[in-house]
């Protein structure tokens, strides 16, 4: 009676793990965007609060100046008179740009993210795009203040070569999003694709 060899018996894994194909330099990840992609909205709350902090900084100084005017008599009537309504149409510009333009520039701001370029598109009434080729990428940074952090909000700043655009910024980021377009735009630089590479923080 032959004996049956254990190996023969036992059925093929047809999960087995494969071994990793290698990687090679040229090899690229997929665009994490597939068209223009809009900023985290919490960005606009970070806006308006830092912006209604230089709001008030400037008012106050603006109401002692006034006061010190008025109460001193400073400068003669017509000039007093201008002042004030010089300092009222500061403080309402002040408010429209803590109060509204956030939003408005929120809504016309966007970036593509392809497998060669990054393109940044903002302005309110001017618009601006700009471009940066991945081949002109230097290196990374990812920044956060004490206020964006808090709200979880990034900044990416772009390092290129050339004096043109040498320093690109996308604001209203979320700190996943920019963690990710760093990844992306820095993985041909390095010359890896490995997730979470950081650079620059």
């Amino acid at each position: 009676m032959s004996e049956k060899n254990p190996d023969e018996q036992r059925p093929a894994d047809t999960n087995a793990t494969q071994p990793d194909r290698p990687r090679s330099v040229g090899d690229d990840p997929p665009p994490i965007t597939d068209g223009p992609q809009r900023l985290d909205p919490r960005w606009i709350t970070v806006e308006r609060i830092s912006s209604w902090i230089y709001a008030g900084i400037v008012t106050i100084a603006l109401l002692v100046f006034l006061g010190l005017c008025w109460s001193l008599g400073w400068f003669g009537l017509w000039l007093r008179l201008g002042f004030t309504l010089m300092s009222v149409g500061v403080s309402a510009s002040l408010v429209y740009r803590a109060h509204i333009y956030p939003t408005l520039w929120y809504r016309r701001a966007s970036y593509v993210l392809s497998q060669t370029a990054i393109e940044i598109r903002t302005g309110v009434w001017w618009r601006s795009v700009t471009s940066v080729p991945r081949s002109r990428i230097q290196h990374t940074d990812v920044e956060q203040g004490p206020l964006m952090r808090k709200y979880g909000i990034a900044k990416l700043i772009i390092h290129t070569a050339g004096t043109q655009h040498a320093t690109v910024e996308l604001i209203g980021l979320s700190r996943q999003q920019a963690d990710r377009t760093r990844d992306h735009l820095i993985a041909r630089v390095a010359g890896t694709h490995e997730p979470g590479r950081a650079d620059g923080v």
